[in-house]
């Protein structure tokens, strides 16, 4: 952010409109606002951080904004030019105060007010105190305390920088830039890293337990040995369950063919049987037709016997 030019009104100790030209100062990053004490510097810094953010970068009290010698019809007004970047940017900002009624005496108060306008444009880019301080503090990346502790050096820290020991300088620039969640951090990594350490011999002691005396690459050595064993073991097994499955298969095929053999061995006794049976077939079947004709001379004998016995009956 570059300022560019800053018009207080009834502020601080100016009683009247006070306009401070910083383009004037050309184009150099670094100048210098020096001044007796009292001559109103801290005044321009509270003027661009109340511009800003509606706060104060001094000791000042918020409700010591108004000059005290300022016209009663005059009101507290500061206006703020600055560039960020390619944009030009004002900002107006006037506190809540007390003015005398227009009608029936007395005094009205009149709320604070706020605008921010982005030059060249015909509408404001945001009005109102809390939705200007938003706009701003995302246009410069940063809050009203990181803009006084990076942006802004009071005069009394500065000297007390100038004059500090090493540890005293550490401890004002901790307060001026806010450090102390840094040192937190590196408490905390400090005891991280003890409790790490800790750890580590614990467990470098507890290993020294486990290898009894042995060095690591002895014991490394002896379990590349023992995966080497387990290795060629479990190939071994895998060709004993190769030739336990062949033997189990030729198995199987000689069973099948040994009950092959038997149904062939029981279909020749068979056959030999019914061979056996075929060569007396003939014979009975010769003994059967004898009887067969036998029965038929018998019955012929048995009726001529019947026949001789009825004429020798008849002869007597």
């Amino acid at each position: 952010m570059r300022p560019l030019h800053l018009e207080l009104t009834a502020f601080g100790p100016y009683e009247r409109t006070q306009p401070i030209d910083f383009a004037a100062l050309g184009g150099s990053d670094l100048f210098l606002i020096h001044g007796p004490t009292g001559a109103g510097k801290t005044s321009i810094f509270d003027g661009i951080t109340y511009a800003l953010f509606g706060k104060l970068a001094g000791t000042r009290g918020a409700d010591r904004i108004r000059a005290d010698r300022a016209a009663p019809e005059l009101q507290t007004r500061v206006v703020f030019r600055f560039r960020m970047g390619e944009d030009v940017y004002r900002v107006e900002r006037t506190p809540e105060w007390e003015r005398e009624a227009r009608r029936g005496g007395g005094t009205t108060t009149e709320g604070a007010t706020a605008s921010l306008w982005r030059e060249g444009e015909a509408n404001p880019v945001a009005t109102g105190a809390t939705r200007v301080t938003a706009k701003v503090t995302a246009i410069l990346g940063m809050d009203v305390g990181q803009f006084t502790q990076v942006a802004l050096l009071p005069q009394g820290d500065f000297k007390n920088l100038l004059c500090a020991t090493d540890v005293q300088r550490e401890e004002l620039l901790q307060k001026l830039f806010g450090t102390d969640r840094y040192v937190d951090i590196e408490k905390f990594l400090i005891e991280r890293k003890k409790t790490l350490e800790s750890s580590g011999g614990k467990l470098r002691e507890r290993q020294s337990e486990l290898l009894a005396g042995q060095s690591p690459e002895e014991v490394a050595g002896r379990l590349a040995d023992t995966r080497a064993q387990a290795l060629a073991t479990a190939e071994r097994a895998a060709r004993l369950r190769e030739a336990d499955t062949a033997a189990l298969k030729s198995l199987s095929d000689a069973r099948a063919l040994a009950t092959r053999f038997d149904e062939q061995d029981a279909a020749r006794r068979a056959d030999a049987q019914a061979s056996a049976g075929a060569a007396t077939v003939g014979a009975d079947r010769e003994r059967l037709e004898r009887a067969t004709a036998a029965e038929g001379v018998r019955e012929k004998l048995v009726q001529a016997q019947r026949a001789a016995g009825e004429a020798a009956a008849r002869a007597r």
